[in-house]
């Protein structure tokens, strides 16, 4: 379903939302029949399953994902915030980064660079009884190894009519962003509010955990503890987690 803002209304404050969980069941089971509804409802599930951000959902891999002891392991890239440092372009010096002139030979002219990996790993884990986890899982079972899980169609065979998986290349985000939109009318980071919202105010997870399961700052676990979801949701419905 698709929200019409009413006038001089402000989006943030549903920011916020959280999601039953029959409500995530449902938005799952919208998905329409045609040849990549499984791959789509494994990608709506499993983002709802873990909420983590779009792209660190699109780089995972067949080789990524592991069972043990009825708990599903997934190791994430998440990505890191790089230092980045100014460097002229005249003599090649570092200097500062706000820096107008190059205090060794007066250039103005700079070049910006980011120093350090762009990526790190994480792996979280989430129990095989999830309501959610079996559409993930059904799709996982068909993804042939050293393949994304989530991967793209072949375009040049698509413009042929004829659809087939590209298993080198991943989905791209305007994509799933199109698949959360058709059936939910929201966005991939939406169910990753949701989450994180219902983690912080049920109190489930303290400021640390929150801080590691999402790869977030303190300032933004501890803003969504102050602000929360609303608490007579949470007495009536439940949750995704």
């Amino acid at each position: 379903m698709v929200r019409i803002w009413k006038p001089n209304e402000s989006k943030y404050k549903y920011r916020l939302k959280v999601i039953p969980l029959e409500e995530a069941i449902n938005i799952v089971e919208q998905v329409p029949e045609r040849f990549t509804r499984e791959r789509d409802q494994a990608l709506i599930a499993f983002t709802m399953i873990f909420g983590k951000r779009a792209v660190e959902n699109l780089m995972i891999k067949k080789e990524d994902v592991w069972i043990d002891n009825d708990m599903l392991y997934v190791r994430f890239k998440v990505l890191k915030k790089r230092r980045k440092r100014k460097v002229c372009e005249a003599c090649g010096k570092r200097v500062p980064l706000k820096a107008k002139l190059c205090p060794y030979c007066g250039g103005d002219k700079f070049r910006v660079e980011e120093v350090g990996e762009k990526f790190t790993e994480r792996v979280k884990h989430k129990s095989l009884s999830h309501p959610l986890m079996k559409y993930f899982m059904n799709w996982w079972r068909k993804v042939p190894e050293e393949a994304y899980v989530f991967p793209a169609l072949n375009k040049s065979l698509v413009l042929m009519g004829v659809y087939e998986y590209n298993w080198e290349r991943p989905m791209t985000y305007s994509r799933m962003w199109q698949i959360f939109h058709e059936v939910s009318g929201m966005s991939p980071h939406v169910a990753r509010h949701s989450l994180f919202t219902k983690l912080a105010e049920s109190g489930e997870y303290d400021i640390f955990h929150l801080i590691y399961w999402f790869d977030v700052t303190v300032k933004t676990a501890e803003r969504y503890i102050r602000i929360g979801g609303g608490k007579k949701v949470r007495e009536v419905a439940k949750f995704i987690g």
